[in-house]
């Protein structure tokens, strides 16, 4: 049985590989957590380095996972969590995950439907900084976004698929409500920089 970790940190990458499929190139989405003895702004350089390494227990891990691994293509932060500290959530909004872009904000007051970006953490860290750098634009666009979002909700909702069992009735939830329906407890979550 594989030993879990209970301190350090944990990152969740993601991102797209090559697969090993005969004289043709293939790619395929991933993801992987890895933990780290400490928060480092370096994680995604010593990822990228490790997952190319042969003797690196990284790249092992990668390719128990999804045995037709060849290389990586695209890697990003998806997430971090402190294993010593599971309620305190990074100091940069680039290492947060969903949950944690949520709480920054509902905590923020910023008007961001965080639905409408789906489960693209990269895409709600720029609506952050995009938010927060100029809000008047950043307004005329996200209005435009969530439009488009009811529309295809919408679509989806009038024709559904056997098995797809995401319903909704096309509004895009506040961050506050986001926070509700995601796992484990929103007063857990500590965005105070200590």
């Amino acid at each position: 049985m594989a030993k879990v970790a209970t301190c350090g940190v944990r990152y969740s990458f993601a991102g797209q590989y090559y697969a090993k499929a005969g004289a043709k190139k293939e790619l395929k989405n991933y993801e992987l957590d890895v933990v780290f003895a400490e928060s480092t702004p370096k994680a995604l350089s010593i990822f990228r380095s490790a997952i190319m390494d042969p003797g690196s227990n990284i790249r092992k891990l990668m390719v128990q996972k999804y045995p037709d691994f060849a290389r990586v293509r695209t890697h990003i932060i998806t997430g971090e969590e402190n294993l010593s500290d599971p309620g305190k959530a990074p100091k940069d909004v680039a290492r947060m995950n969903k949950k944690q872009l949520a709480k920054y904000i509902a905590d923020n007051e910023l008007a961001i439907d965080i639905e409408v970006y789906g489960d693209n953490v990269a895409d709600v860290r720029q609506a952050i900084a995009d938010c927060e750098e100029n809000p008047e634009a950043f307004a005329v666009k996200h209005a435009k976004q969530k439009e488009e979002f009811k529309t295809k909700k919408m679509l989806n909702d009038l024709n559904p698929v056997d098995g797809d069992d995401k319903g909704g009735n096309g509004e895009a939830p506040d961050a506050d409500d986001l926070l509700n329906d995601l796992d484990g407890d929103d007063k857990d979550i500590d965005l105070k920089n200590e």
